[in-house]
């Protein structure tokens, strides 16, 4: 995760589309984009189970978050995500 957010932020093309003040879009883009779930899903395991989807859904959301309102420290960000979303997409078994 912390890959794919220092990748996308690096990318000006894709970065511009996680300005502040583009919410309305990020949350489109969070809650539709089938492709960005399916890959994800398919990451987390296996991409048709109901959970692993659910899982995937909330894992883009996360990122869309801290693509469109970035933590201040990519350190501290890193922490975050090892805290709270690692523990979540690891221990869902």
């Amino acid at each position: 995760m912390v890959t794919s957010l220092r990748l996308v932020r690096e990318d000006s093309v894709i970065a511009v589309w996680f300005t502040v003040g583009d919410a309305i879009v990020d949350n489109r883009l969070a809650q539709s984009s089938a492709v960005i779930e399916g890959l994800v899903a398919a990451f987390l395991g296996d991409g048709t189970d109901p959970a692993v989807r659910r899982r995937a859904r909330w894992v883009v959301r996360v990122l869309v978050s801290l693509l469109a309102d970035p933590e201040a420290d990519v350190d501290h960000e890193r922490v975050m995500v090892e805290e709270f979303v690692v523990p979540v997409v690891v221990d869902a078994g």
